[in-house]
């Protein structure tokens, strides 16, 4: 059998992403061991969402190690990837805990976790849908205004079908399409 058939990554559409991490700490880290936790760091393990020959040239990346069994890192680490597309082919990203003890010399596993990205692209793609779906409608609210040769009715239109429309989930964008109406409002009351 050939051995480029077999090789599933290959057939699966991919797209290359930024992945931003904000890192801001660790609770509650307990010691399985007699000493208390050090100077915990976490590794996110990048290889692991790539197939092992393109693996090879990747480096794992890591938070600095910080005191405390309550690290705060604020940290933001950033790497380029090629993920599929499709939500059910994407891996998750592997992390580990590690403890930093006897100046660097013994690093136990404290802990594990996984990060579904597929998970998290999938709601932001619903988030920016949902987004694009109320700026249409504000747009096609905002045409009819300024189409119309009654602006006060008009306004009362749309400043109802607003209220239709569920702007609560982005306040940024309820708050410009309120000052845009208020200034419609404003200015068709100094013309008249």
């Amino acid at each position: 059998m050939d051995a480029n058939k077999l090789r599933l990554w290959n057939a699966i559409k991919q797209k290359q992403y930024n992945v931003d991490i904000n890192v801001f700490g660790l609770r509650q880290l307990q010691s399985f061991g007699l000493l208390p936790i050090r100077k915990p760091f976490i590794k996110f393990n990048v290889k692991s969402l790539l197939p092992p020959e393109k693996a090879i040239a990747v480096t794992n990346i890591q938070t600095e190690a910080q005191p405390g069994a309550d690290p705060n890192y604020n940290t933001l680490l950033t790497f380029n990837t090629k993920l599929p597309e499709d939500a059910d082919f994407c891996p998750v990203l592997k992390c580990e805990v590690f403890d930093h003890i006897f100046l660097g010399f013994r690093q136990p596993l404290i802990g594990c976790f996984s990060i579904k990205l597929g998970d998290i692209r999938q709601r932001q793609v619903e988030n920016r849908a949902e987004i694009k779906k109320q700026i249409a409608e504000i747009s096609l609210m905002l045409k009819k205004h300024f189409q119309a040769k009654t602006p006060i009715e008009e306004l009362k239109k749309m400043k109802a079908e607003k209220e239709r429309i569920s702007l609560d989930s982005n306040p940024e964008l309820k708050k410009a399409v309120d000052d845009r109406i208020n200034a419609i409002v404003e200015h068709d009351a100094e013309e008249q």
